[in-house]
């Protein structure tokens, strides 16, 4: 896998803001006055929706506060419903992968060939989800880049599925079938407390994967310590 480091530069600056010349500290560290005179960059870095009438309507002063914002996050919204549907698409085709390694029914004569075009799709679908993920805007930087690439995201992910069934015959496609948060392991519910139960490890195909871990006392509950000596002092 490839993990995506904040790409926001590189959403930005072939989006709205960056195309008009509007630069990250236009709108992240609005001007503003010392002393009522002074015009200087804020040197507090924020998003612009904590100042709209500084970071925004310097520019949109034909529209009020309460409108831009809802422009913001109608964008915002459309962007992650489409992240979450991407997301699925990514794990369906990892899973599809892992069943299809696992296959002992008849293969197809091209299976490793199809195995391999599987895997680089699986890899092109999580790193495209990456892209828009791991970027904070949820979309606002580039609406249309962003949509763009979980459309890239989704289509690399069917195209590996495709490839695993191809290679199995479609042996694996009942395997698949369904929401796919059925299909994959309740991963909320997994921890290393439940990871010391051989019962917990049977539960899910996926779980088999983990080793089983020796019995010991639980000390953290989420980020509360609930260990019997003091809590340490990181």
């Amino acid at each position: 896998m490839i993990k995506m480091q904040h790409p926001e530069f590189e959403t930005w600056y072939d989006g709205p803001h960056g195309s008009a010349g509007v630069s990250c500290a236009d709108c992240h560290m609005p001007y503003t006055r010392m002393d009522g005179k002074k015009k200087v960059s804020s040197h507090h870095w924020h998003s612009p929706l904590k100042d709209i009438e500084t970071a925004c309507r310097q520019c949109h002063a034909d529209k009020d506060a309460d409108y831009l914002k809802s422009r913001v996050e109608y964008t915002q919204k459309k962007t992650f419903g489409q992240l979450l549907k991407a997301q699925e698409s990514s794990v369906r085709a990892h899973e599809a992968v892992r069943l299809a390694d696992e296959f002992r029914g008849v293969r197809a004569a091209d299976y490793d060939a199809l195995m391999l075009k599987a895997r680089e799709n699986v890899r092109k679908g999580q790193f495209y989800w990456d892209f828009v993920s791991a970027e904070n805007s949820v979309g606002f930087h580039n609406p249309a880049k962003a949509l763009d690439t979980l459309l890239l995201s989704v289509e690399a992910s069917n195209a590996a599925v495709d490839a695993a069934m191809q290679a199995t015959g479609g042996g694996i496609g009942k395997a698949l079938a369904g929401d796919v948060k059925n299909v994959v392991p309740p991963v909320r519910k997994h921890s290393r407390k439940l990871q010391q139960s051989a019962a917990h490890l049977a539960s899910h195909p996926w779980l088999k994967y983990l080793p089983q871990l020796p019995a010991s006392e639980q000390v953290w509950d989420g980020q509360t310590w609930v260990g019997k000596a003091p809590e340490p002092d990181f």
